[in-house]
């Protein structure tokens, strides 16, 4: 049957058209096709993860480097706190000393006045034994803190 064309055949099949079918020599179905989608998008999905996965380890090298690094800076403030803190310490340590040594001289010089005008002074009986009492006083806080040091 020949149409106006010039066309014997209405209908072509692969067979008409050989060089635009030649890559496909299996016929298209449904499974395939889905067959090829599935292994192109698993392979495109492993490249995406695989990516994902190498940004995610530099990142996480970077925050353990920072991490390292923080604690490194702690543990350097940690020794320079200490040694501060040793310093204070020794500088309490020698003004507690000090101040128990002025503390039993003035007591010692307290005594002595209380001695000196309760002996070289006229005074009265109760005055006497006042300054008597408070000489002993000063003594015994003198003695108590050599006994502490």
């Amino acid at each position: 049957m020949t149409h106006s064309n010039g066309f014997d055949n209405v209908n072509p099949s692969q067979a008409d058209f050989p060089l635009a079918f030649a890559k496909h020599r299996q016929p298209f179905t449904a499974a395939t096709t889905a067959q090829t989608s599935e292994v192109n998008l698993d392979t495109l999905l492993s490249k995406k993860l695989e990516s994902f996965l190498g940004e995610i380890k530099m990142e996480s090298n970077k925050t353990r480097e920072a991490i390292e690094e923080l604690r490194g800076e702690l543990r350097k403030h940690v020794e320079v706190s200490k040694k501060k803190i040793e310093a204070v310490e020794k500088k309490v340590q020698r003004l507690e000393v000090e101040f128990q040594d002025y503390t039993s001289m003035i007591n010692r010089t307290m005594e002595t006045v209380c001695l000196i005008i309760a002996h070289n002074v006229k005074v009265a009986g109760g005055d006497k034994e006042y300054l008597i009492s408070e000489a002993q006083n000063f003594k015994t806080c003198s003695t108590r803190l050599k006994l502490n040091e």
